[in-house]
């Protein structure tokens, strides 16, 4: 994960199933809380134009952990939350 957060800067913006193919494999809170926080929230920033695709299919997945990394990937963001997401995920 750390060697992820440190190539950032060469995300390509076709990182999401890379993100979800790591969610998906051996979750567990401590882990999904970093792929979301660290990986996630960073690269919707770099690439707003898929977060709202995205975070709404991971909220509708059977996947606990994926459901939770919709949630809870705007953590960093504080004000520039997108509220109207973040809620509409919440109440799904």
């Amino acid at each position: 994960l750390e060697a992820l957060q440190a190539g950032r800067r060469g995300w390509k913006g076709d990182e999401p199933p890379l993100f979800e193919t790591l969610l998906r494999t051996k979750p567990w809170w401590d882990t999904v809380d970093v792929i979301s926080t660290k990986l996630v929230a960073p690269f919707f920033q770099k690439f707003p134009g898929s977060m709202e695709e995205v975070a709404r299919r991971w909220n509708r997945d059977e996947s606990l952990w994926l459901r939770r990394a919709s949630v809870i990937f705007q953590i960093p963001y504080k004000k520039k939350t997108d509220e109207a997401l973040l809620f509409g995920n919440i109440r799904s």
